[in-house]
């Protein structure tokens, strides 16, 4: 989910439904997103729902930004897949910029995939740190030795990009 929660998400299946229950009160006028990656497929024939996320806001709106990229190692050039990318919002005075994924959780967080690309969708017009963490105890945070991590030198701005209507 993004933005994260403090407390764990419950999930649970009941009959063809997934409920799901949420540990945390919710922020006033904020766009959330819960990502179930592959974990939906249909009874039948097993066929996996790839990349489902349920929006849904606090507010009056629902946030409708964007930022994209592409993950590679500095070392080979290589994409990286199923690392995390986690979005800072720009409004932390009291840690240094270098020192937040080691002591604070990310605002939004998505993974790449198998090419190295990663997207955010329903992001608010706001200036973003940008980190990469190859997390290995799915904390979100900067902890461990094994762990790799990047960042992007600059702020990060998100955009429109028009979600391209199918041919029904």
């Amino acid at each position: 989910i993004s933005p994260p929660q403090k407390s764990p998400i419950e999930t649970r299946l009941r009959g063809k439904s997934v409920i799901v229950k949420l540990g945390d009160s919710l922020a006033p006028n904020t766009t959330y997103s819960i990502t179930f990656g592959n974990a939906i497929t249909d009874l039948t024939e097993s066929n996996v729902l790839k990349g489902f996320n349920y929006v849904f806001s606090t507010g009056d709106f629902v946030d409708t930004l964007s930022l994209q990229g592409t993950l590679q190692s500095a070392f080979d050039h290589k994409p990286q897949k199923d690392v995390f990318v986690e979005l800072y919002i720009n409004n932390n005075d009291t840690l240094p910029f270098d020192s937040l994924p080691l002591h604070v959780a990310p605002y939004y967080i998505t993974k790449t995939d198998d090419q190295g690309n990663f997207m955010f969708h329903n992001l608010q017009k706001e200036q973003f740190k940008l980190f990469a963490l190859a997390d290995q105890n799915s904390d979100l945070i900067f902890n461990q030795p094994g762990e790799k991590i990047a960042f992007y030198d600059s702020l990060a701005y998100p955009y429109y990009i028009p979600v391209p209507k199918h041919d029904t």
